[in-house]
């Protein structure tokens, strides 16, 4: 992309392109992710997109949080309608339950779990509130 963006020299809006380069990255899985890194950006969070959770409960094995914020116990997920919508997803119910149990064993690892809806990321102020809500839950949990 920064290749292709140079390549367009002087063109038109080819400034803003550029810009936007160091933000394109392939580890969002979803649009939906790649707006809650926008958010965070625009909010000052440094984090870490596809975060690797090592399990306890079954060693080898490893999670993959959306996000976590830097220097912190706090992990980000971005939940799609989609995945929990029977209508559009027929293991909407198990992917209800298996997000439960794996959220469960987060916490027991010292984790605070933030969820966000697309809904939430048109509220920035909001999802500050629930970050920093987290940040300060994680600091008394970890001392």
């Amino acid at each position: 992309m920064a290749a292709a963006a140079r390549s367009l020299g002087g063109q038109r809006g080819v400034t803003r392109a550029k810009a936007a380069v160091p933000w394109c990255d392939g580890r969002h899985q979803t649009p939906g992710e790649t707006l809650t890194a926008h958010i965070f950006r625009s909010l000052g969070y440094a984090f870490t997109p596809q975060f690797e959770v090592a399990r306890q409960e079954r060693p080898g094995r490893v999670f993959h949080a959306d996000f976590r914020i830097h220097d912190s116990f706090v992990l980000v997920e971005f939940d799609g309608k989609v995945k929990y919508d029977p209508g559009s997803n027929p293991d909407a119910a198990r992917a209800n339950f298996d997000e439960k149990l794996r959220e469960d064993e987060l916490r027991r690892l010292g984790y605070v779990v933030v969820r966000l809806t697309r809904a939430d990321l048109a509220r920035p102020a909001l999802v500050r509130a629930r970050i920093e809500a987290a940040l300060a839950d994680s600091r008394r949990l970890t001392g």
